[in-house]
């Protein structure tokens, strides 16, 4: 049985802040406003209605419907569950420590360890007299569930809910090195036909990879743009190794000289040796919906062990769209388990898909999906369906963006604990939102959605014209403070000159800062004239094997000499520290000397996908 909605407090980020109390409020009624001269928050309510007749809540004050405090009294008590390790999360470490919340009357507590969610048998167990743990031996290699029992005396008194862990393993991670590995999708390539086929360029994680990919991955048909999108952001078949999905989601279909482009998609399964043909091919569907322009391996979301993973069609049914979940097993197969709806005509729905993790703490992992031209005037929206053991279609959260044209939802993505409260966060972008741009950050929790308990920090503005949010994922924790970050790109930033672009790391915390704790800029990378850097950013795991995570970032238009613009793309590996650097640890920049190669424009990420028509 699925559990309800979670609430979500709205979490906020900006290059620049200010607060302001509007004259009226007091006490708990202050919104935080944050930017520069220009607009305030957007308006982002949230429904727990999934119809298109979804409204906001309107148990706030007339003239104030947006993000406002409402003092209602004490909360309900925090429930007794798992805090750390995160749901779903893998840790390198063998003996990582484990945290949950206190339980009152509990005395000690026992964590117990099986190989099944369901604890046919646990494997091991240790007690506690706290409310943490770090096992005195060695977990085995690989995924496991943990639970832990509240105990007074002999007496158990409750049991959380089992949530998995992968020990011993780094996520991205396709040939079981220890490191996450660098996929980079070139759709635009021409291998010599005329036509843009595309290539996936492998890059095993090393302390510096090499310049030359030691994979290449070639299109199986002439006009598809293999490696429109690609994610390697789970095991879809349980053999330890991360998995590759690769997307080519502009494959025509029907007679010659027809324009339809269906798309379709490939799954590249990892290993000590990595097979550069695919396992399983992916047809599309429906006819003409661009399958494969957008997906994400989203985590478990049935619970049985294996990743799943989800393909958006977009453009499907004049940009109503649609999207499909696929469970993965130990022989993944070609058909999708679930079809995902709730579309509205012509609101994009799919173009943005991310693995949220696991937001209300159930041990399940969940799915968002933007829809960013919902309502007409493109306003977006973002629909979250929350997994478990048999996932269903319906939309259990539904986050409206609040301003017309500000194409909320255009990237959506896991944020990782971004407060480390034990629950997975979600970020939206909205890189249209008074031509500036903005991301919101929304906190995870258990219980019904009550708009009520919205924690309102602000909205992170861009600046005049960046489009902030152009790119978005979750970075790990890539200062190694113990809260997960963000990476946001702003491919319109002119700081440097017109569309040089820029891309942010934004710091988690229990008061998230809101301006960006890391900035590179086009001035920060070597080698000419660079345009539309941020035009991807995406977390890429600990890729040099440091214990940091790592982030990459594309600029669309980058040189391949110094002098020359507008040349095939490039790729910037910035290296994850407690203090790092805005500058890039290595460089990776597409063959041939113009753009049409889109060198760059798929990266394996983190959580969501940006839609190719932003």
């Amino acid at each position: 049985m699925k559990l309800p909605p979670p609430a979500l407090a709205l979490l906020a980020l900006s290059a620049a802040c200010k607060e302001s109390r509007p004259s009226g409020l007091t006490g708990s009624d202050v919104p935080i406003v944050i930017g520069d001269s220009g607009p305030g928050p957007i308006d982002v309510p949230l429904t727990d209605i999934p119809s298109p007749g979804d409204r906001p809540s309107t148990d706030v004050p007339p003239g104030n419907d947006t993000g406002v405090l409402r003092d209602t009294g004490p909360l309900v008590e925090e429930p007794f569950r798992p805090i750390a390790p995160q749901s779903g999360a893998y840790v390198r470490s063998l003996r990582p420590t484990f945290r949950w919340s206190e339980l009152r009357g509990a005395t000690t507590y026992r964590v117990e360890f099986s190989a099944t969610r369901a604890f046919a048998a646990v494997e091991s167990s240790a007690t506690s007299a706290s409310t943490t743990l770090t096992p005195a031996a060695d977990l085995p290699r690989g995924l496991r569930w943990w639970r832990v029992v509240g105990l007074d005396g002999a007496t158990a008194l409750r049991t959380t809910v089992a949530w998995p862990v992968t020990a011993g393993r780094a996520k991205h991670d396709l040939n079981g090195d220890g490191r996450a590995d660098v996929v980079i999708g070139a759709p635009g390539r021409d291998t010599g036909v005329g036509t843009p086929t595309g290539e996936v360029y492998v890059h095993f994680g090393a302390a510096m990879p090499a310049a030359s990919p030691d994979l290449t991955l070639t299109a199986s048909a002439q006009g598809e743009r293999f490696g429109t999108a690609v994610s390697t952001s789970g095991d879809v078949n349980g053999d330890g190794y991360a998995d590759l999905v690769v997307g080519a989601g502009y494959l025509r279909t029907g007679a010659a000289g027809e324009t339809t482009e269906t798309g379709r998609a490939a799954i590249y399964l990892g290993g000590a040796t990595v097979s550069m043909s695919p396992s399983v091919r992916l047809g599309a569907p429906v006819v003409g919906g661009g399958f494969g322009q957008s997906l994400s391996i989203v985590g478990d979301v049935n619970g049985d062990g294996f990743a799943d993973w989800v393909i958006g069609a977009p453009a499907y049914d004049r940009l109503t769209g649609r999207a499909w979940l696929y469970l993965g097993g130990a022989t993944p197969d070609d058909t999708p388990d679930l079809e995902l709806t709730f579309a509205m005509p012509a609101d994009g729905f799919g173009g943005s898909i991310a693995g949220a993790g696991d937001l209300n703490g159930d041990g399940f992992a969940d799915i968002a999906v933007g829809a960013p031209q919902t309502v007409g005037a493109t306003t977006g929206e973002v629909r979250v369906f929350y997994g478990g053991a048999t996932p269903n279609a319906v939309v259990d959260v539904n986050l409206v963006g609040g301003a017309t044209n500000d194409i909320f939802g255009t990237t959506v993505a896991g944020a990782g604990d971004f407060n480390r409260d034990g629950y997975a966060d979600l970020a939206v972008g909205a890189p249209s939102i008074s031509g500036r741009g903005q991301v919101v950050v929304f906190a995870g929790a258990s219980g019904a959605l009550n708009q009520r308990l919205l924690d309102v920090r602000g909205a992170m503005v861009g600046t005049v014209g960046e489009k902030l949010g152009s790119s978005l994922d979750g970075a790990g924790d890539f200062n190694g403070d113990g809260f997960d970050d963000v990476v946001v790109g702003a491919t319109s930033n002119a700081a440097n000159g017109a569309d040089t672009g820029r891309a942010y790391v934004f710091a988690g915390g229990a008061s998230p800062a809101t301006t960006a704790a890391v900035t590179f800029s086009s001035s920060d990378t070597s080698g000419g004239n660079v345009t539309l850097l941020g035009h991807r950013a995406v977390g890429a795991g600990d890729v040099d094997g440091d214990g940091f995570d790592d982030v990459l970032v594309r600029a669309a238009r980058a040189p391949a000499n110094v002098g020359r613009e507008g040349g095939p793309g490039a790729v910037y590996l910035f290296r994850g520290a407690m203090s790092p650097s805005g500058s890039p640890a290595w460089t990776s920049i597409g063959a041939g000397t113009t753009q049409v190669n889109e060198y760059g424009y798929g990266l394996a990420l983190r959580g969501g996908f940006r839609p190719r028509y932003f």
